[in-house]
């Protein structure tokens, strides 16, 4: 038999169903686990499953971030990605190659054609044959964040003595209830007895109270993130803001409070594994997540780009605050949104945004067509169903102090992502995450 191909490989990743209809459960992963016969528990101690609504990601590459800087080998798994599928494996801070990726998709697809795995499921023990082929030492670290809830999440699969939870909003409510409460109890599914947790400290009351419980049930070692303060100077294309909390003065080096949030629940986490802060600390300007709150300066135009995939309620929130410090004169809005996703409380976040108006654009994934937009069309927005025709003559409008925001989805995101590669629009530092 040849050897399959890189193109073979994502083909038949792609056949495979990408959003469940109903909540799946893990089994099949931990069949296919048993299978690929790793090492796994050999490295629960040092390793880390990251649930939530929002910051997860952040969180995970803060993560990866300091314990690469601190002389670790880092693991991490995350979703999903922007360009390509090998952005959601990385090993030492750099995607996989493709020449690897298929290895393992290969090897994998033998061992468990007869499992009927989603896309996610597939992804995940690709990852894990690519982490844990080799038997993990003491200085790798593995860092999973979770698809969606965190309960049936195939990477709640992955044995663990590390969990924590970012912010808790409304997402995916088909799959995890319609209550901030049933939201946290599945997310907090990736917490087994005598774990050591990370936690927001601000909770609601019934979301802290199921916390408790859980706490004393599991016998849990919980560490909540402390208290810390943000401040932030208004000045364009993006504010100054400033970190303050109890491991110093920090200088954001991405935009937005909730990213203050999610990088003092990091140091938090960091702190109490005994990881170096030192060495990241120092080189926190290459701390990059692309896809949150970045800024690109277009050739040949005068308007500032900035990329956000903010798909829910509470990011949609986060955005507007973040741009409230930014003093533009005018911010047009490129929304594109998923089929299952709250686009009235979405884009009802979005439209109070000041001096902002929303051209709508389909997302590449599962997106809205012009009808599942008709009240914000009747309101006088603007539908252009290609997204790379629509941000050209955005940018080709804009003064030298106004915005141009892609949001609503980050598969929106990936894909003005792949244009601006093509157009050189992306610094060798940016570029080079994608490599």
């Amino acid at each position: 038999m040849s050897p399959m191909k890189y193109s073979d490989a994502l083909s038949k990743l792609y056949s495979r169903i990408i959003m469940p209809k109903t909540a799946p459960g893990i089994e099949k992963v931990q069949r296919g686990l048993e299978r690929l016969a790793l090492p796994l528990s050999k490295a629960a101690s040092r390793t880390l499953v990251v649930a939530g609504t929002n910051g997860k990601g952040s969180v995970c590459r803060t993560l990866e971030h300091f314990m690469a800087k601190a002389g670790l080998k880092t693991h991490l798994f995350t979703s999903p990605h922007l360009v390509h599928v090998q952005e959601r494996i990385r090993i030492g801070e750099k995607c996989i190659s493709e020449e690897d990726f298929t290895t393992a998709f290969s090897h994998v697809d033998q061992l468990t054609q007869d499992l009927d795995l989603s896309h996610f499921e597939t992804l995940v023990l690709v990852a894990a044959w690519l982490f844990y082929q080799d038997p993990p030492g003491p200085e790798d670290w593995f860092i999973w964040e979770v698809g969606l809830g965190g309960t049936w999440d195939a990477t709640n699969a992955i044995p663990h003595e590390h969990s924590v939870v970012t912010a808790l909003g409304f997402d995916h409510q088909d799959l995890l209830g319609n209550t901030i409460t049933d939201i946290a109890k599945n997310k907090f599914g990736i917490f087994s007895a005598n774990q050591n947790v990370y936690c927001l400290s601000d909770y609601p009351s019934d979301v802290q109270s199921l916390l408790s419980q859980k706490i004393e049930k599991l016998y849990l070692n919980v560490h909540l993130a402390p208290p810390w303060s943000y401040q932030a100077s208004p000045d364009f294309p993006l504010p100054i803001e400033i970190l303050h909390c109890q491991w110093g003065t920090i200088k954001l080096p991405q935009p937005g409070r909730h990213f203050a949030e999610n990088l003092n629940l990091s140091l938090c986490i960091l702190d109490h594994l005994g990881i170096d802060l030192t060495f990241g600390m120092r080189a926190l300007e290459q701390l990059y997540w692309p896809g949150r709150m970045d800024m690109l300066q277009p050739l040949a135009t005068s308007g500032t780009l900035i990329l956000s995939g903010d798909h829910n309620p509470l990011g949609a929130q986060m955005l507007g605050k973040t741009l409230s410090s930014v003093t533009y004169d005018r911010v047009a809005l490129l929304v594109g949104m998923g089929k299952g996703k709250d686009r009235k409380a979405v884009l009802q976040e979005l439209a109070n945004i000041p001096r902002s108006q929303l051209t709508l654009t389909h997302s590449p994934f599962q997106g809205c067509e012009a009808g599942e937009f008709s009240h914000w069309l009747k309101d006088g927005c603007e539908y252009v169903r290609d997204p790379w025709q629509a941000l050209t003559t955005l940018l080709d409008k804009c003064g030298p102090r106004d915005l141009v925001v892609v949001t609503g989805s980050l598969y929106l995101v990936g894909k003005i992502y792949s244009h601006a590669l093509r157009a050189n629009w992306l610094p060798l530092k940016k570029r080079g995450f994608f490599i």
